[in-house]
């Protein structure tokens, strides 16, 4: 496991362990074990799609989170799967309201749609599809068809 507090000098805040969300909550294996399948994983040709104001790493943190949603929707035929804006946020390295606009980003793309609002009341997190699982070919591989975000 990674421990990003060991990057940090003294004085400044850091991040919490890998695997582990700001709230102190372990991020579930599922999750786990589909970042740890697309995090060094090359973009697939959508990913061109996403793009980003700001830095080269926000870009690649959006195309990363594209990727996870994609994976986690493979076990399923109809493309649904669950995320927790903070178990993603813990995978990313990011704060959860940046996920938070990439997850809509990603709506307003078309590559997913929310199918259940999650709730922090009840502690469940949103659930989504992925719009082209119908679409996909025998291969595994996906055809999309997103339309860029407005400038």
């Amino acid at each position: 496991m990674d421990d990003r507090n060991d990057e940090f000098p003294d004085g400044f805040s850091s991040l919490p362990p890998f695997g582990v969300r700001s709230d102190g909550k372990p991020v579930p294996p599922v999750v786990l074990a589909a970042w740890k399948r697309v995090r060094n994983a090359h973009p697939p040709a959508f990913c061109d799609l996403i793009q980003a104001r700001g830095t080269r790493d926000k870009i690649e943190n959006r195309r990363r989170l594209a990727m996870l949603c994609l994976e986690l929707s493979t076990g399923n035929r109809r493309g649904g799967f669950i995320l927790s804006q903070h178990d993603a946020a813990a995978v990313l390295g990011v704060d959860q309201g940046s996920v938070s606009d990439w997850l809509r980003d990603l709506v307003v793309l078309r590559l997913i749609v929310r199918t259940r609002r999650g709730s922090k009341q009840t502690g469940k997190a949103s659930e989504y599809e992925w719009v082209q699982a119908r679409r996909r070919k025998p291969s595994g591989t996906t055809e999309v068809a997103a339309r860029p975000l407005p400038a």
